[in-house]
């Protein structure tokens, strides 16, 4: 072959060699949460023939998770605080999730910024506000200069608020005109996970230490800073109408509105 050919055959082995092993990488897997993403991963049609793998701290915990998966399954036992493991964790994929919070508890700090640094796409389930701002002001232009795609809190209560909404939506006969929501909350069944709980003392913990503040609980633009205007005569900006209160002994904000 020619040197020209040369060169371009060993350019593509160069970069074939630099592919990540895998697609995903789920950390937490174990967990409450990580079970059920890693069932929905093992399961999702659009996923077959990926590549992928389940994370964690335990590889007792880890191996069984896979036993119970089913054949094809990879695993990765890595400790958040070890650095090198870290790096070689976010190293062998694409993209990570990360089901183990309470993130501000957890380290997931190390996680999200090996993903930055080195432009690999990051999703978690926090629900801790303050941690979030936190993260996105120590990590946002590091991400920017990778090319890394940080989703914070993603699909936190899209549950109840957003799909549930959707679906009714959907539900409705014919082609109207504008549709107005109004959520009415009544009863439930069930109760919170472990998780929500940890996540629930986190945020204790983090008012203690002064992280969190009654201005920033109150503030729907913690993660939007400089963002003004969207409230209107007829809403919030947490999506509530205008003059919303909860009907408990203590008023707040919408939480799921961040």
């Amino acid at each position: 072959s020619s040197p020209h050919q040369s060169a371009m055959l060993l350019d593509v082995a160069a970069r074939t060699s630099l592919q990540p092993k895998y697609d995903i990488v789920l950390y937490g897997a174990t967990g409450f949460t990580g079970q059920l993403v890693a069932a929905y991963l093992h399961s999702v049609q659009d996923l077959q023939g990926q590549k992928w793998a389940i994370a964690g701290r335990s590889p007792a915990k880890l191996a069984a998770l896979a036993t119970k998966l089913g054949a094809g399954v990879s695993s990765i036992a890595a400790e958040l605080t070890d650095a090198a493991a870290t790096a070689d964790l976010v190293s062998s994929t694409r993209a990570v999730i990360n089901c183990a919070g309470p993130f501000s508890q957890h380290h997931a700090e190390e996680l999200l910024g090996e993903c930055a640094r080195r432009g690999v796409h990051y999703s978690d389930l926090a629900g801790e506000g303050f941690w979030q701002a936190e993260m996105a002001t120590k990590f946002h232009q590091v991400a920017e200069r990778s090319g890394a795609k940080i989703v914070l809190g993603g699909g936190v209560d899209s549950i109840p608020s957003d799909l549930g909404c959707m679906l009714a939506i959907d539900a409705l006969p014919g082609e109207g005109g504008p549709i107005q929501a109004r959520a009415v909350y009544t009863e439930y069944t069930g109760s919170f996970s472990g998780g929500l709980h940890h996540s629930g003392r986190a945020m204790s913990r983090a008012r203690n230490e002064g992280r969190v503040t009654a201005a920033m609980e109150a503030d729907p633009y913690l993660l939007a800073p400089g963002t003004t205007g969207a409230d209107s005569a007829v809403g919030t900006a947490d999506g509530m109408p205008a003059g919303f209160g909860w009907g408990l002994s203590r008023r707040q904000p919408f939480f799921m509105g961040r």
